[in-house]
């Protein structure tokens, strides 16, 4: 009998587990067959491409970027430095050599040797403060008239009568002209000149309108102080009224000085001397005045610059 119920009990337990997995494939939806097959691509051939060569950029060759450092560029010693120090350090540092600053001496931008002046260095400078090409001007002073021979006249007994006069201090004042700011320059002038002396207990005054025509020449650099040599001729028209006959006296004038540049002008400081030569006079022979005058003066001026600098 065992064996019978474990035959039946075998087969139960197969019936139940046939139904519960057929259930299972009815209620599990099934997927959707897909058709569409997947496109294949054929393999490309690889393309031969020519190998292209790096493109190298053209550098000039110079020497390589020095790591070291200025003086002048730390604070404590910048303001020791100028800029043409710092310039060339720079220079020698990199190996650059400086070639020459020549001035251009084109036609329209001639510059003449004094408006040129040379640093340190050796590079050019041009003066900032040239000199203007006209001047016109004051000068006043004192004169000083003098006898290089004694005025002799025969008293008719066998002897001689000294008429010398004794000089004594006059003035003198007028207007300056100058044309030119180079070495060479042309300085005509109108002085009225008043000068004194005495003869005995009396005192004669002697009054001129004086026009020298000077050459003047002219040492240093321009815009700063300049000495000065003025040479040339001279008129003297006597204004006295109690002298009927018109008197010219001519000669020659030599004069030395400074020019000192104060504002836009210049103040100057001058010895000159007249030496006349002959006179319109009667009875004078030319070179032979009687008694040789000479006269001195010392003078002040100021010359203001017309025109553009």
């Amino acid at each position: 009998m065992r064996p019978l119920f474990t035959c039946l009990f075998l087969c139960l337990f197969f019936s139940v587990a046939t139904a519960q997995t057929t259930a299972k494939k009815k209620t599990t939806p099934k997927k959707p067959a897909t058709t569409a097959k997947k496109k294949v691509t054929p393999a490309q051939k690889p393309v031969a491409t020519r190998p292209v060569p790096a493109r190298v950029e053209a550098v000039a060759p110079g020497p390589v970027a020095s790591t070291l450092t200025f003086p002048s560029t730390d604070p404590d010693n910048a303001e020791a430095m100028d800029e043409t120090k710092k310039q060339r350090l720079y220079d020698e540092l990199h190996g650059i050599k400086n070639k020459p600053n020549t001035p251009d001496m084109g036609r329209n931008k001639r510059r003449s040797a004094d408006e040129v002046a040379t640093r340190a260095d050796g590079r050019e400078a041009v003066n900032a403060s040239n000199e203007a090409g006209t001047y016109i001007g004051v000068r006043v002073g004192g004169n000083y008239n003098g006898f290089l021979e004694r005025l002799r006249v025969p008293n008719g007994v066998g002897g001689f009568t000294d008429l010398t006069p004794d000089p004594i201090y006059g003035f003198h004042a007028g207007v300056v002209f100058q044309f030119g700011r180079g070495k060479v320059a042309f300085q005509p002038e109108i002085n009225f000149q008043q000068d004194y002396m005495k003869s005995g207990t009396s005192t004669i005054t002697a009054s001129s309108l004086v026009v020298p025509l000077l050459a003047k020449f002219q040492f240093g650099q321009q815009g700063a102080t300049r000495f000065f040599t003025n040479i040339g001729p001279y008129g003297a028209y006597s204004l006295d009224s109690s002298n009927s006959e018109s008197v010219v006296v001519y000669g020659g004038a030599l004069g030395l000085g400074v020019g000192i540049p104060v504002g836009s002008g210049k103040f100057t400081i001058e010895v000159r001397g007249y030496y006349p030569l002959g006179t319109t006079a009667a009875g004078s022979e030319f070179g032979n005045i009687p008694g040789k005058p000479i006269l001195g003066q010392l003078s002040l001026g100021y010359l203001f610059p017309l025109g553009s600098r």
